[in-house]
């Protein structure tokens, strides 16, 4: 389990700096493979997805689809290696 774990720690810090760089104000969770965001003003949940799949290519979850609690707010999963989530797509 410790490789494990230390392959989702690397891939958190990695996405959180990259989200910071970019601007976000984004908190670094203690014990989950997911970050969570506010999604931009201008957009709903919905169109904030749509908008990332068409543009860079970037899927992510609506915060909507667990509830009403995450309404605003879209889940990136930690799931690819760290450069992959931290390549910047054109």
């Amino acid at each position: 389990i410790p490789p494990i774990v230390s392959e989702y720690r690397a891939r958190r810090d990695a996405m959180v700096v990259a989200m910071r760089a970019g601007g976000w104000d984004v908190q670094a969770p203690k014990a989950t493979m997911y970050l969570w965001l506010p999604v931009p003003a201008g957009y709903d949940d919905w169109e904030w997805v749509d908008a990332l799949m068409e543009g860079p290519g970037v899927v992510v979850t609506p915060g909507i689809a667990f509830g009403d609690a995450g309404r605003g707010r879209f889940r990136v999963s930690l799931v690819q290696p760290a450069d992959v989530l931290t390549t910047r797509r054109p």
